[in-house]
């Protein structure tokens, strides 16, 4: 009878399952991570042994139950409303998904009301969080920024309560406006989003015509200066130029009045008709005074 009460002590975890054991004796703990395999614990009464599954994550809803979801039953409004950082009403629904991080005090803290407790704790947070937060940033892009911040308050919440367990992900089923205004924010959210895409065109337009805009003031502003220096330089030129004629005139005055004479019959002769002759009608001889210089 004691051999056949002994035996009674065998007890199996299985890995398939994902499980973990929890064995006791004397109403204490002797065990609280047993792992896969055949293991032997005191036998009832004076022993037991527990398996706790703590692979395969369970889920918890907030703000609605899974169970009247399922049947098309709408929350309560104290169920999924809360109020925002500026006091405006944001309506929630959201899942948490948690694992069992300590067996023992799982399943000897109150495994039966993990659930609930995690419920009651994860309200808290969102409480806490969604009233620390503008409406706004909660329903756009602040939702990640609000599920960490919820998941981080909840577990410390269960490790004050010495649940046993821990949340491991956080989401949105839904998140929006309370329903009487829900229509007029989202007119207000597509107006923003609007109105993004057409900064975000202008500035595009922006991009694209400044670089061009200012290749072309650069390519003025080059060709004015080499305006500039050739002018400088064609004045220089000049100013040298009739200096050194008023040096040249005040240094041989006849020789310049040779050369401008000479110059000046360059360009007038071949636009006439010159004819020379040795004499005229009497014999006389004919004085060409135009080849001769003044």
């Amino acid at each position: 009878m004691v051999l056949a009460w002994l035996a009674t002590g065998f007890y199996t975890v299985r890995a398939s399952e994902g499980e973990i054991g929890v064995a006791t004796a004397l109403g204490r703990v002797v065990a609280d991570h047993v792992p896969p395999g055949v293991h032997w614990n005191w036998p009832w009464p004076l022993g037991r042994a527990a398996r706790v599954k703590v692979a395969e994550p369970l889920t918890m809803s907030v703000g609605y139950r899974i169970s009247d979801d399922l049947r098309g039953l709408n929350p309560t409004p104290a169920e999924t409303q809360w109020l925002s950082g500026n006091t405006n009403i944001v309506e929630v629904r959201a899942v948490l998904q948690y694992v069992v991080e300590d067996p023992a005090a799982y399943l000897y803290g109150g495994a039966e009301q993990a659930g609930l407790v995690l419920r009651r704790a994860a309200e808290a947070a969102f409480t806490e969080v969604l009233g620390a937060i503008e409406v706004d940033r909660a329903l756009t892009s602040g939702q990640n920024v609000v599920l960490e911040k919820v998941k981080a308050a909840t577990n410390q919440r269960l490790v004050a309560y010495s649940t046993g367990i821990r949340v491991v992900t956080a989401s949105f089923k839904s998140i929006d406006p309370a329903s009487p205004v829900r229509s007029a924010f989202r007119q207000v959210q597509d107006a923003e989003a609007e109105r993004g895409r057409l900064v975000n065109a202008a500035k595009g337009y922006s991009n694209d015509l400044l670089p061009k805009a200012r290749g072309e003031a650069r390519g003025i502003v080059t060709q004015a200066k080499a305006a500039a220096d050739a002018r400088i330089q064609a004045t220089t030129r000049r100013d040298r130029s009739v200096h050194l004629g008023a040096r040249r005139v005040q240094a041989r005055p006849q020789r310049t009045r040779e050369r401008l004479y000479l110059e000046a019959l360059e360009e007038i002769l071949p636009r006439v008709r010159v004819v020379v002759s040795d004499g005229d009608a009497n014999g006389k001889d004919v004085d060409l005074h135009l080849l001769q210089p003044p």
